[in-house]
């Protein structure tokens, strides 16, 4: 991907602190891709970038400089965009303060628009090659890129895929003692078109042999591409006093800070999720691992 510089078209100064407003994007030779109109622009390794115009969100197309920006959807959060331009989204996302978590429907967003609706299903997994994978009432299924069901929601367990191949179990239950071991159930595989290769007679799971042993699944879609300003936007500043709350939750905001959140933003949790859920405490820490 080229190199890509992220521009202001205004600059504030409110209670000490420096506000960079309105931008935009420029390539090196100074040729516009985004106007300088909007409130945030998440920049990635790929050609797609997530933008925040007042509390409207969008997709735009670095390579075609086309916008998308979904004015109907009322979305209150929207995860980080992978290669193909889709995301995760909510139009209901929220903190439950008393059972201290984030509760809310997801779907599936690209750049044309809505793939997989939110409360269709109980869990949505973006792979990275292209497939859905989707959970429901203890059972998980497959889509297409599109959105298209490729395996019906009866499997017990549908594995990473691993080159060209996944794993898949009929019959299976979780083992109570270690959640995330199957036991029982008849085992087979799948490829990446849906096809079924090996029928699920299997008494155990079947070893897929691959040359690369590295997981490519990104949970929740969000480990795909860590985003990155390829070019410092940086201004100095005074050193921020974390004493006052309301300075601290209103500069971090929902933006990345300098090419990486300190959060782990992109696990699926920005600084505005973070500082929501621990109160602006900069004592506390999140465990990304």
């Amino acid at each position: 991907m080229e190199i890509l510089i992220l521009i202001y078209n205004e600059i504030k100064v409110e209670d000490y602190r420096t506000i960079l407003c309105k931008t935009g994007v420029i390539d090196l030779d100074g040729n516009t891709l985004i106007s300088p109109e909007y409130n945030r622009i998440f920049l990635y390794e790929h050609s797609f970038a997530k933008l925040r115009k007042d509390k409207i969100y969008g997709i735009a197309n670095l390579a075609s400089k086309e916008i998308n920006m979904f004015k109907t959807l009322q979305i209150v959060r929207m995860w980080d965009l992978d290669k193909f331009g889709r995301c995760l989204y909510s139009t209901d996302w929220a903190y439950d303060k008393k059972k201290e978590e984030w509760k809310g429907t997801k779907g599936v967003l690209n750049f044309d628009g809505v793939i997989v609706p939110p409360n269709k299903y109980d869990r949505i997994i973006l792979l990275e090659n292209g497939l859905i994978k989707v959970y429901k009432n203890n059972f998980f299924g497959l889509l297409d890129k599109h959105g298209k069901v490729l395996l019906p929601l009866k499997y017990s367990y549908i594995s990473d895929f691993k080159e060209k191949y996944a794993s898949i179990c009929l019959g299976g239950k979780r083992n109570k003692k270690e959640p995330y071991n199957i036991i029982e159930g008849k085992w087979g595989i799948i490829d990446d078109r849906g096809n079924i290769v090996e029928k699920c007679v299997n008494d155990e799971e079947l070893v897929i042999p691959i040359k690369d042993s590295n997981s490519i699944v990104a949970e929740d879609g969000t480990n795909y591409h860590k985003p990155t300003i390829l070019l410092s936007d940086y201004i100095p500043e005074e050193i921020i006093s974390y004493s006052n709350d309301y300075y601290y939750n209103d500069y971090y905001d929902d933006d990345c800070y300098n090419g990486y959140s300190k959060y782990g933003g992109y696990n699926g949790y920005d600084d505005y999720t973070i500082d929501e859920a621990f109160d602006g405490d900069p004592n506390l820490t999140w465990n990304c691992d």
